[in-house]
């Protein structure tokens, strides 16, 4: 039996048109912590998973909280 898993990722972007400072000062206060952490953690250039869900609709839940930061991120299904 093959176990589902809902991986959101982010990318590293905002969407077009927002600043990424402001992104950035937005994903600080969704996680509760300074811009700088999450600088060194999140918009290091690179992707980053962010949350696992154990079912489509969480992983979409938080992907909308995520995404009114102004960040682009996605959800991918793996296959456990």
């Amino acid at each position: 039996m093959t176990n589902t898993v809902y991986t959101l990722i982010f990318t590293g972007e905002a969407k077009p048109g927002r600043d990424l400072e402001e992104v950035k000062r937005n994903v600080a206060k969704l996680y509760g912590v300074e811009v700088e952490d999450i600088e060194e953690k999140l918009f290091c250039g690179k992707e980053k998973v962010i949350k696992q869900c154990p079912d489509r609709a969480s992983a979409e839940h938080f992907k909308n909280l995520f995404e009114r930061t102004g960040a682009v991120c996605r959800v991918e299904t793996v296959d456990l």
